[in-house]
């Protein structure tokens, strides 16, 4: 309910939307591994296409880590939007691929890469949360700072979608 807006629709996707569906809200697209690749450039595009309008990315680890570096970029030219980063310490939707299909997963695994510090390295507002109330405190705060901003919001790795959980995936399998 947090990010809910009047008007439009958005297309939501990935596996910790639950697959493709539409919403209330603008527009944004992103399914499967496209996210990761897309999400945080397109977010920044975004802004820039439309700067009145308010751009929130919702991201993994993996698909921020695979991109993020172009934070830099929307520091330096003042793109004011916010990313909330789901670090669950896992390239989520590759294991929650490969634990379907095969029973187990190799190769996922992301060490404990502090989102935040990297961040505030490229010069964006940041914050580090673990709880819902603090979620809802910091995306307050990023929503309404006027800068680039990062939250750095530690998940449980065994929920990989809101219907998989990766331990009874590999249990399963």
């Amino acid at each position: 309910r947090l990010l809910e807006h009047p008007g439009g629709t958005r297309r939501e996707g990935g596996s910790r939307c639950g697959g493709d569906r539409d919403v209330p809200g603008g527009q944004a697209s992103h399914t499967s591994l496209i996210e990761n690749f897309f999400g945080f450039p397109g977010g920044i595009g975004a802004k820039l296409a439309d700067p009145s309008s308010e751009v929130v990315v919702l991201a993994g680890d993996g698909g921020f880590l695979m991109t993020g570096q172009e934070l830099e970029t929307a520091v330096r030219h003042d793109v004011p939007f916010t990313t909330v980063v789901f670090r669950n310490g896992l390239y989520g939707t590759i294991a929650l691929h490969q634990a379907r299909a095969y029973g187990r997963t190799v190769g996922v695994d992301i060490g404990d890469v502090d989102i935040a510090a990297v961040a505030r390295g490229y010069g964006a507002e940041a914050w580090s949360v673990s709880s819902a109330d603090e979620l809802t405190g910091a995306l307050t705060e990023a929503r309404t700072c006027g800068r680039p901003a990062v939250i750095d919001c530690r998940v449980d790795p065994d929920v990989l979608s809101p219907t998989d959980r990766l331990s009874r995936l590999l249990a399963d399998g």
